[in-house]
């Protein structure tokens, strides 16, 4: 009796869609379950390294407002940049 085609490679298409299915079902576990778990330690573990103190706004506002002046003055602004061209063009009239 021979053996028709489809059920001598039925057996290699069974055993492919069982690991695509394993795979499938391992990857939505892993991501569903497995690090949102681990992201949850991480969380408890944060939040009993929580600083308590009271962060001074008025402080916080004041130095972020000299820093962003620093980097504001440390940009070249056209005012500041020379024009090349009109040096160049006045050394040649002479």
């Amino acid at each position: 009796m021979k053996i028709s085609i489809i059920t001598k490679y039925s057996y290699y298409a069974i055993f492919t869609i069982t690991i695509l299915a394993l795979g499938i079902s391992f990857w939505f576990l892993y991501n569903n379950f497995y690090q949102t778990l681990t992201q949850a330690r991480i969380v408890y573990v944060l939040k009993n390294q929580v600083a308590f103190e009271a962060v001074d706004m008025k402080l916080w506002n004041k130095i972020t407002s000299v820093l962003k002046d620093k980097k504001k003055s440390a940009l070249l602004t056209e005012e500041k940049l020379a024009d090349p061209f009109v040096e160049f063009i006045e050394m040649k009239e002479e």
